[in-house]
């Protein structure tokens, strides 16, 4: 078999961050180290060391995980756990300074699993009251995490978002 993957294929190929990583990146003579890190609930207290002199967070969360749960902890909704962790990040007294842009990550896969009759109601109780379609959920989502920035930051700072799919190549050549 004579199989090259394609840049496609890396793209669809989901890798998972481990443990903390550091990347430097150059940028008009100024040097800057972006830092991956591992989500998993065991791997934040590791977040520590790195928190003090940063000056933006780019924050993922993906959107389309609103009826799976944790690997380690079967019994804690990915979504809920991400809403969690924005809750702690946005109130972090260390971070108080520090811009945060919020990513709402995977985009594209909501509106597959709400064509394939997957109720997003029963596992986000408070969207009960509205259209189960995408554009409701991702607008809905959009405004809970703003509500949760503004009622946990300590200090005035602004609110930037995007919508993103990450797994497009095109658009994550802008990423």
């Amino acid at each position: 078999l004579q199989y090259e993957p394609s840049d496609d294929d890396v793209v669809w190929a989901p890798l998972r961050s481990v443990r903390v990583q550091g990347s430097p990146l150059l940028d008009q003579g100024r040097e800057w180290i972006i830092y991956d890190l591992e989500c998993t609930t065991p791997s934040r207290p590791s977040w520590a060391p790195f928190s003090g002199d940063v000056n933006v967070i780019l924050f993922f969360t993906p959107v389309s995980c609103f009826h799976e749960q944790l690997r380690e902890d079967r019994s804690v909704n990915r979504l809920a756990d991400s809403i969690q962790l924005w809750r702690t990040v946005c109130s972090s007294p260390i971070l108080a300074e520090t811009q945060i842009i919020l990513f709402l990550n995977k985009c594209h896969i909501p509106r597959n699993k709400l064509h394939r009759g997957v109720l997003l109601k029963i596992y986000v109780p408070s969207l009960r009251h509205r259209n189960d379609d995408a554009v409701t959920a991702l607008t809905y989502f959009q405004h809970r995490f703003r509500e949760i920035f503004k009622a946990c930051s300590s200090q005035r700072r602004p609110f930037f978002v995007y919508r993103t799919s990450a797994v497009v190549s095109h658009l994550r050549t802008y990423l």
